[in-house]
């Protein structure tokens, strides 16, 4: 059934509820322990509207300014948007890939709302988000994936070559459009989308992709019906103006009806992620996993698919190794804010394994050969630089760096640290 409350929004611009924050202090490891010093949320907060006390997380509906920082800051995805899910984050961003040929353009509500009459931008073309730092790595990876599959608009993917990129390809981009940051009342001064950005980017270069994410100051010219923005300079007459008012009534006719074919069928949206079997990742699956998938599906368009790949419902990063990528990418480093490294050193560990204890995602287990604990296995794949793991050693032998290995978290191969290694 169609969200009549949602079709009148599409006129009169967005609403952000005032619950639009969902809180799950279970998974809150500032929560969970009170020697975790994890405050990511409280610190990043414009508004100071987050307050993490007596084992509980609080949001002043009255302060927030519902940006969304707090959610993307957040390492163990403790905060939510009700109003907005990740999941229809993604699919708002794969239908402006698709209006704009693989050049999604990504807007927060401040700079459109400054638009004047005569600039009628393809609201198909645009997706807006009401402050970009709600962008996150799994947002702009996932984008660049779904661009290299099922046919769809490719993002800077050179195709089934080993050579290179083709030169027959231009390098795409995905735009993000702000205003001044520092002037905004959200006060957020882009400190995170521009952090995912450039992370992003280095993640692209490193693996031979040209596609980019670029900032934009204003609306690029292909976001504008160019058709619409000729007739309005010129004398609009009686009959011009009810043809405008009956093309507006198409645009939301149409954008009822993909509601509707949208909230029925999400399949063909987690297909073009080449993700056909199991949960949706899109709803259940961690940050790291979601990168992760788009990370082999890059690699995968990127370095080619040979017969013995298999078929399309084998794992992407599986895949993707077995195409012969992992020789390509063996010795490639990237920097990442969701994937992580841990540095024990061995003449302060005391072999308590309280980091092993405390670790929520798993990333790290106790080594045993035949019952004997001969160290730690380490899985970077699974790491989300919470920094439970250093808060919890006492002899502060632990560090941890986003610095990892792409085709080790590709194999979700874990690393081995053993006593014979101090």
């Amino acid at each position: 059934m169609v969200d009549k409350i949602k079709i009148v929004e599409r006129v009169i611009g967005p609403k952000y509820y005032a619950a639009d924050i969902c809180v799950e202090s279970t998974d809150c490891i500032g929560i969970r322990n009170r020697r975790i010093t994890c405050r990511q949320c409280v610190e990043i907060c414009p508004t100071e509207a987050i307050t993490v006390e007596n084992r509980k997380i609080e949001v002043d509906e009255d302060k927030c300014n519902h940006c969304g920082a707090c959610i993307t800051v957040c390492p163990t995805q403790a905060l939510s948007s009700s109003w907005l899910p990740w999941k229809d984050v993604l699919q708002k961003g794969i239908l402006s890939a698709q209006a704009t040929r693989g050049n999604p353009i990504i807007a927060c509500s401040e700079v459109l709302s400054k638009l004047d009459e005569s600039e009628d931008y393809d609201r198909n073309k645009v997706m807006e988000l009401q402050c970009l730092e709600r962008v996150d790595e799994s947002l702009l990876l996932s984008l660049v994936a779904s661009g290299a599959s099922n046919g769809g608009p490719r993002l800077g993917c050179a195709g089934n070559s080993n050579d290179g990129i083709s030169a027959s390809k231009a390098a795409r981009a995905i735009r993000l459009v702000t205003g001044d940051c520092l002037e905004c009342e959200h006060g957020c001064m882009g400190a995170v989308w521009s952090l995912v950005a450039d992370q992003v980017n280095s993640i692209l270069g490193a693996i031979g992709v040209p596609t980019r994410v670029v900032h934009l100051d204003q609306l690029p010219g292909d976001a504008f019906d160019i058709e619409k923005v000729r007739l309005q300079n010129q004398s609009v007459s009686r009959r011009d103006m009810f043809e405008g008012f009956g093309d507006r009534a198409k645009h939301i006719a149409g954008e009822v009806a993909d509601e509707v074919i949208q909230e029925s069928d999400f399949s063909n949206i987690i297909a073009t992620l080449g993700i056909t079997s199991g949960e949706s990742p899109l709803a259940t699956a961690s940050r790291q996993k979601v990168c992760e998938w788009a990370l082999g599906a890059i690699v995968f368009e990127r370095y080619g698919r040979p017969e013995e790949a298999g078929t399309a419902d084998k794992d992407t990063a599986a895949a993707a190794i077995a195409a012969g990528a992992l020789s390509r990418i063996s010795d490639v480093s990237i920097s990442s804010r969701v994937f992580g490294h841990v540095l024990i050193d061995g003449g302060k560990c005391v072999n308590c394994f309280l980091c092993v204890a405390y670790c929520h995602t798993h990333a790290l287990e106790k080594l045993s050969d035949h019952g004997k604990v001969k160290g730690f296995l380490m899985h970077p794949n699974l790491c989300n630089l919470c920094g439970a793991c250093v808060n919890m050693c006492k002899p502060d032998a632990i560090e941890l760096t986003g610095q990892v290995d792409l085709a080790g978290i590709l194999q979700e191969k874990p690393i081995a640290i053993t006593y014979d290694q101090w």
